[in-house]
């Protein structure tokens, strides 16, 4: 026979329309029914008060330990991205180093036939080279290299 009112919501199961019950609220519902079988059946619902007490902090203990674990993987979260950001700077400061010696390959004198002024430096003309300026510099890019800044304004072309 089924039954014509639906279970309350903390006999449902997990993932259902209704969701799961908290640790908090499974706490407050074990004290909760410890207390109120004290209150109406004798003195020891879960044992005895002691054992009540025992299992009430392990819940306590148990959400402490998961708050713990939280903030501990947030902690290797923000030292993770503080590594990979330093990565990331050491990484552009080869390639605009790499690009600056790769500038010479694109650079001309003054006085070539239609160079581009480029900073201190001019790009060569017909060749689809071009100016990439960086923070205090300049260099030259080939026809396949997409100008960028880095960070800290390095001149970076990249491909």
């Amino acid at each position: 026979e089924q039954l014509a009112t639906p279970a309350p919501s903390f006999a449902r199961a997990p993932g259902t329309a209704h969701g799961a019950m908290s640790l908090r609220s499974a706490i407050v519902l074990t004290m909760a029914l410890c207390l109120g079988v004290q209150a109406t059946q004798g003195p020891e619902p879960c044992g005895n008060e002691l054992e009540c007490a025992a299992l009430a902090q392990e819940a306590v203990d148990g959400e402490t330990d998961e708050a713990l674990a939280l903030r501990q993987l947030r902690g290797e979260k923000a030292t993770l991205a503080s590594q990979l950001q330093e990565r990331r700077a050491r990484a552009e400061e080869i390639l605009a180093r790499v690009s600056l010696e790769e500038s010479s390959r694109y650079e001309v004198s003054a006085d070539d036939d239609g160079s581009l002024t480029c900073g201190d430096v001019y790009c060569a003309a017909g060749i689809g080279s071009h100016c990439c300026a960086g923070e205090g510099y300049s260099i030259c890019c080939g026809s396949t290299g997409r100008c960028s800044r880095g960070s800290g304004g390095l001149a970076l072309c990249t491909r």
